[in-house]
């Protein structure tokens, strides 16, 4: 129903609200692990711009794929195939 829709929405926006206001902090010292900071800080200059802009909002911001498409005027689909060659590429240069 619209009503069970909405509600689900409404539930899911504030959810990525709060993963937002989580992960603003944590590439500045508040993750318990520094040195893994680090390396990702490290992988993430390595990737080129497209990728390090998609994967720093999708992980760090909690972007959607529905809202990177929105955005980029792609189909989700595409931003979907785009994060995973861009998480392949990552996994590339951590090995």
């Amino acid at each position: 129903s619209v009503v069970r829709l909405t509600a689900l929405e409404f539930v899911r926006k504030a959810s990525r609200r709060k993963r937002r206001e989580d992960a603003s902090g944590s590439l500045h010292g508040n993750a318990a692990h520094p040195d893994a900071q680090l390396d990702v800080r490290r992988i993430l200059a390595r990737l080129p711009a497209e990728c390090r802009q998609l994967l720093e909002r999708v992980y760090f911001l909690g972007a959607t794929t529905a809202e990177l498409a929105t955005e980029l005027s792609l189909a989700e689909s595409s931003v979907r195939a785009k994060l995973s060659r861009c998480i392949r590429r990552a996994r590339l240069i951590a090995v």
